[in-house]
């Protein structure tokens, strides 16, 4: 099930963040993290980070109307791979 992150503006460039903690035990960790791109979007990708339990997506630009689903995709310490999909609808504000 995708979750929905909260609309943006096509001006704006936002950080959205995906906490983890609950999906694997005590003492795991994220090693790595990816983002699958946008499809047809001109919803732009900037950069992404990670740490310990959380993962984060900077995007910027986009056009009013379009809506865009991205999956990330983690790999744990004790060798979990989880992925969650999350879709971001762009509006003027």
């Amino acid at each position: 099930m995708a979750l929905q992150w909260p609309d943006k503006d096509p001006n704006e460039t936002l950080d959205y963040r995906l906490n983890w903690r609950a999906r694997f035990p005590a003492g795991d960790s994220i090693v790595t993290s990816t983002w699958s791109d946008p499809t047809t979007s001109t919803l732009v990708k900037d950069a992404s980070t990670y740490t310990t339990y959380t993962t984060t997506l900077w995007l910027s630009a986009g056009a009013a109307g379009e809506t865009e689903t991205f999956t990330n995709t983690i790999v744990t310490a004790q060798g979990r791979t989880l992925e969650q999909s999350v879709s971001i609808t762009l509006v003027e504000k």
